[in-house]
C-alpha cells in the first residue's frame, strides 16, 4: 500500500485510545451473546430432560 492510499484511507490518523474502547465494547458484546447462546442451550437440555422423566414415569406407572 502507497503512502498516499494510506493518508487517503485514514489509517495514519487511528486513535488508539478509540479502538482499544471499540475493541472492549465488541468482546463485551461477543461475551454477552455467547452467555445468552449457553443460557439457551441449558435451558432446550433442561427442557427435553425434564419431558424425558415425564415419559419415561408414565411409561412405568403404564407397565405397573
Amino acid at each position: 500500500m502507497t503512502t498516499k492510499s494510506r493518508r487517503d484511507r485514514g489509517y495514519d490518523k487511528i486513535d488508539r485510545k478509540n479502538l482499544e474502547e471499540r475493541n472492549r465494547k465488541v468482546r463485551a458484546r461477543f461475551e454477552k451473546e455467547a452467555h445468552d447462546r449457553e443460557r439457551q442451550e441449558i435451558d432446550e437440555l433442561k427442557e427435553n430432560y425434564e419431558n424425558w422423566i415425564l415419559e419415561n414415569s408414565l411409561r412405568q406407572l403404564m407397565n405397573k
